[in-house]
């Protein structure tokens, strides 16, 4: 069987490989758990994990293995995201990033590239079927 013989999914599901072992994909990639590193400090901050100033050795190191727990755990599920679900990640870390800038909420957005973050933006949405529709507006 020939490529001009498979059916549109088919290469569709063909096409979404070869973008997601693109390095625009592994970029990507790296935005987003530098986003979730992010803003898993914020939380860690703001005592989301117990107190971020533990007085005792072992309060510490419980804090720190939540924290990298919570971390791996979504540094994990960012490596597994198709294609669509990379693009709706960042366009969720844009739209972070873009409040942080110009409302000064989502504090732990700032450290988030908003120029490297459009371009990835724009990137995908160049790859995406003209009727493809974000997961959290279906």
């Amino acid at each position: 069987m020939s490529y001009d013989e498979l059916d549109a999914i088919a290469k569709r599901a063909l096409e979404e490989a070869d973008y997601m072992r693109s390095n625009q994909a592994k970029l990507a990639q790296i935005a987003l758990i530098k986003h979730q590193k992010a803003y898993m400090d914020w939380r860690t901050d703001n005592g989301d994990f117990g107190d971020p100033c533990p007085g005792t050795k072992e309060a510490r190191l419980e804090l720190i293995w939540k924290r990298q727990n919570q971390l791996g755990y979504e540094t994990l599920n960012v490596l597994e995201y198709s294609f669509e679900q990379l693009y709706d990640a960042v366009d969720s870390a844009l739209s972070d990033a873009l409040a942080c800038r110009d409302n000064g909420v989502r504090k732990w957005a700032a450290a988030s590239d908003i120029a490297e973050l459009s371009a990835l933006w724009q990137w995908f949405r160049e790859r995406l079927p003209a009727d493809y529709v974000p997961e959290y507006l279906r």
